[in-house]
């Protein structure tokens, strides 16, 4: 993987999308915030994870640590797995930053 020149984020090669493969996601916090290892988050992580199985998405495990999360997903297509990432991290970005205020 290489990073853009323009934005700086990791370009990632198109990702073999199969009902039967799982894949591997993370997402980190930005430094500096509170821990996510918070009963509250683990709540609204799981709240998320219900709408990602209404979008196609079946979640096989998860882990939140402190500062960033794992989630083996299975997706039933490339659009599922657009649509479902988009929302659960999203609306957990959402969330997590009218928590802190």
């Amino acid at each position: 993987m290489k990073r853009s020149a323009r934005s700086g984020r990791i370009l990632h090669s198109k990702r073999d999308v199969s009902a039967c493969r799982p894949m591997h996601l993370t997402h980190h916090l930005v430094d500096g915030l509170p821990s996510m290892r918070r009963t509250a988050v683990l709540e609204k992580f799981r709240a998320l994870l219900a709408g990602a199985k209404q979008r196609g998405v079946r979640t096989v495990a998860y882990v939140l640590m402190g500062n960033h999360l794992h989630w083996m997903i299975v997706p039933e297509s490339r659009e599922a797995l657009r649509n479902a990432t988009c929302y659960v991290f999203r609306g957990f970005a959402k969330w997590f930053n009218s928590l802190l205020g």
